[in-house]
């Protein structure tokens, strides 16, 4: 794989208009907690989102009764567990208090598929669930993430649990994957901003598309040629696009870069620049070009979020085909010019 850094660019001067994402409202920040070992970790986490994106904060525990079917559960064994989830909610809550911020504990029983769902629908802002690795559903086949995705519009940030802690208490570098659609740039308010308070690096991120070309037995000299062409021109248009986003982000404060990437397989050449570049954090838009309506999340990004060795927040959107996007108000006349992203 080859990676072409650009230059990193300090931007200072006052954003068009303003559009750092105040647009929106604050959103509410759900952290699953399922171990008092994993607390700690997933608090700081979600209390990072809150601070950057504001709203309340919400404990969530799916209490799990151990039940195998073949003996009932003991009233008073799971009396004394569900005090001590309400404990360790509790402390957390406590730990974290803010006068300026709600953090309130909720505990889910029954048929948690259908307590999450009802749940979920119950909140009236747009929702972050934070979740760690592995969390399953209790009495369930299928993990807790897939069942957030499935039954509501929320957005997910997984922790994994190697390499979770965040370094310094923040996160140094984040890297945001775009491909030229409305879909993947929606994600940049959103990151420009938990940047801004994180005083991150902002890492825009483009895979330029395989350069597809028929063959039947041996390569010969012309298709090697042919594809050589079209891997440089799918280099300097993805460097011309991220340099594009890059001047209509200065003045939000933020220091950007930028790469540009020559990979057959975006999914595995993202997870690999991440490491290659000791990103932190991972910000990635649940469709991007493709944008097929009718799966919870596109392939590239669902690949990213099971399988990243570090935390991922994908960004769940309802976005039309036809809107707007970073290049929306170019002008078809003579050469094409950015107009600034939608922010």
């Amino acid at each position: 794989m080859l990676t072409v850094p650009s230059d990193t660019h300090d931007t200072s001067s006052a954003l068009e208009g303003g559009k750092t994402g105040a647009q929106k409202p604050p959103s509410e920040i759900v952290i699953g907690i399922r171990h008092p070992q994993s607390a700690s970790r997933l608090m700081s986490h979600g209390m990072a989102l809150a601070n950057a994106f504001g709203g309340d904060v919400v404990l969530l525990h799916a209490l799990d009764s151990q039940s195998n079917g073949a003996h009932p559960v003991d009233p008073v064994e799971w009396d004394i567990h569900r005090r001590d989830i309400e404990s360790l909610l509790g402390t957390c809550a406590k730990d974290h208090e803010n006068p300026n911020r709600s953090i309130s504990t909720h505990i889910l029983e029954g048929n948690c598929l259908e307590q999450i769902s009802a749940f979920m629908l119950a909140q009236p802002k747009e929702t972050i669930v934070v979740l760690g690795e592995g969390q399953s559903l209790p009495q369930e086949t299928g993990k807790f993430a897939q069942a957030v995705l499935a039954l509501s519009q929320a957005s997910i940030l997984r922790v994994p649990t190697v390499g979770a802690r965040r370094k310094g208490g923040g996160y140094a570098r984040i890297l945001v994957p775009i491909d030229g659609s409305a879909r993947a740039e929606s994600v940049l308010p959103r990151a420009v901003r938990l940047a801004s308070a994180e005083n991150s690096e902002l890492m825009l991120c483009y895979v330029t598309p395989p350069p597809g070309v028929a063959e039947i037995g041996v390569s010969d000299d012309e298709a090697i040629a042919l594809r050589k062409q079209v891997t440089e021109r799918n280099k300097r248009i993805g460097k011309s696009y991220l340099d594009g986003i890059t001047g209509r982000l200065a003045g939000t404060g933020v220091v950007i870069s930028t790469r540009t990437v020559v990979g057959e397989d975006a999914r595995r050449s993202l997870l690999q620049v991440a490491k290659d570049q000791n990103a932190d954090l991972i910000i990635i838009a649940s469709h991007g070009q493709s944008g097929h309506s009718d799966v919870p999340a596109g392939d590239v990004a669902s690949f990213v979020l099971k399988h990243s060795g570090i935390p991922v927040l994908m960004l769940r959107q309802s976005m039309k085909h036809a809107e707007e996007h970073a290049f929306s108000s170019t002008a078809s006349k003579g050469v094409r010019q950015p107009a600034g992203p939608k922010l």
